[in-house]
């Protein structure tokens, strides 16, 4: 491969991470974009708490199994198949809520559909994450990048189906079609790109070339002679289709599992305690602030704009990683216990003096948001950096179950906030 081609396939990559950073997190933008909507379906059923829940839940129990899931399914299908399964649950949420409105039976098949969306959710971020590994850092920091844009692109919709539609049930109906038709159409398109990318020359290359590195180390690990690269040391693109890993007994995986977690040490940790602080506070404490001017409805699609700005302004200055280690992000961790503090008082003490403006709530908003994304990118980037061959695979899979178990346990954390405000 020529040096031009490899600028063509390092841009192509690029932008395939960009497009399924996106996907990898419309669908959870799609159900905070559409919380007003689901609360005139649904007025009793709490979804500003119970609906992030049912989402998170499954996560942490469906990523302890990913070392089995795996071995038994292949890379191909971990990515673009669940992606596929993905947009279905979905799509499917306002189908349940147009079809059974103020219904028990209705809001729990709409919860059934938000665990099934976060089961194949936590396999298809897996499987893009571990892809990712493979490639040079910038494609992680796009994968970061998209996580944000995803945000925005609904907020952007949302506000201008709130500009052309009346802030009413009927408009909220209008506006949830738009956007989730959305939905469909940047899977549609990431799910493309992702063909286009993955039967390319570049990509097949480097995925073999760091498969094949890893041999030595998994049998040196696990001292097992008898592994084998599931690649079979083929330039056919294809053989992503097959199964994508080093195939070795599971207790043995797991204890490469358990030898790489020890090498990337701090980046999980990193991550469960800061996605412990924004899930146990957002969105759920964060949209309970009172805004007098400014109605639900946009006051829900202002919050979640400012916060996804920032949070994709923190993904993309996660990108210049020459600025910051491991100590600088270790201390934004710890500052950021501060928010407890910040948000709850705007809900127990509104009156308070500074923090009853609305200058106080956006200013703090947007600093979450941006330590937020930059933490979240930074601790994406760091963690494989400490590794090589397959053992960046398995840093994603690490930092995919870290991120996945602090989503749950925050969210879970944030129902006693519920009643916050009475």
């Amino acid at each position: 491969m020529n040096k031009q081609e490899d600028i063509r396939g390092f841009k192509l990559a690029n932008t395939y991470f960009l497009l399924h950073g996106i996907v990898i997190l419309i669908s959870w933008n799609a159900v905070l974009t559409g919380l007003d909507f689901f609360r005139d379906c649904y007025p009793d059923g709490s979804v500003d708490f119970t609906f992030p829940v049912a989402n998170l839940l499954p996560l942490p129990f469906c990523s302890l199994l990913l070392v089995y899931i795996e071995k038994k399914l292949s890379l191909h299908f971990r990515v673009f198949g669940c992606t596929v399964l993905m947009g279905i649950s979905t799509l499917v949420l306002p189908i349940i809520s147009i079809i059974l409105p103020n219904s028990l039976f209705g809001l729990w098949l709409n919860y059934i559909s938000l665990v099934f969306l976060g089961i194949v959710n936590s396999i298809a971020q897996a499987g893009v994450v571990g892809l990712a590994g493979y490639f040079p850092p910038e494609c992680m920091a796009r994968f970061a990048t998209g996580n944000g844009i995803a945000g925005l692109i609904l907020n952007g919709l949302r506000a201008l189906c709130l500009l052309y539609f009346p802030d009413t049930k009927l408009g909220n109906f209008i506006g949830v079609i738009i956007y989730y038709g959305a939905v469909g159409i940047m899977m549609a398109i990431c799910l493309i790109w992702y063909y286009r990318f993955i039967n390319s020359d570049y990509a097949s290359k480097r995925i073999i070339a760091q498969k094949n590195q890893s041999v030595d180390d998994y049998q040196n690990i696990t001292n097992d002679p008898s592994i084998e690269t599931g690649d079979q040391i083929s330039l056919n693109s294809k053989t992503i289709e097959k199964e994508g890993s080093i195939q070795g007994d599971m207790w043995k995986d797991l204890k490469y599992m358990f030898h790489v977690s020890k090498e990337i040490a701090i980046y999980p940790i990193l991550m469960f305690v800061m996605y412990l602080q924004t899930f146990t506070l957002f969105p759920g404490v964060m949209l309970m602030r009172n805004t007098p001017t400014i109605s639900e409805s946009w006051k829900t699609i202002i919050m979640m704009t400012i916060f996804n700005a920032f949070d994709t302004l923190g993904r993309i200055l996660s990108n210049y990683r020459a600025r910051y280690n491991k100590t600088i992000v270790s201390i934004i961790v710890i500052l950021r216990f501060v928010f407890f503090f910040t948000f709850i008082v705007q809900v127990v003490k509104p009156q308070m003096f500074l923090v009853n403006t609305l200058g106080f709530c956006f200013l703090n908003i947007s600093i979450f948001g941006l330590t937020n994304g930059f933490v979240n990118g930074a601790t994406f980037i760091l963690a494989p950096e400490v590794v090589e061959g397959y053992k960046k695979e398995v840093a994603g899979f690490i930092m995919v179950l870290s991120l996945n178990f602090s989503m749950m346990l925050g969210s879970v954390l944030a129902l006693p906030f519920e009643n916050l405000s009475h």
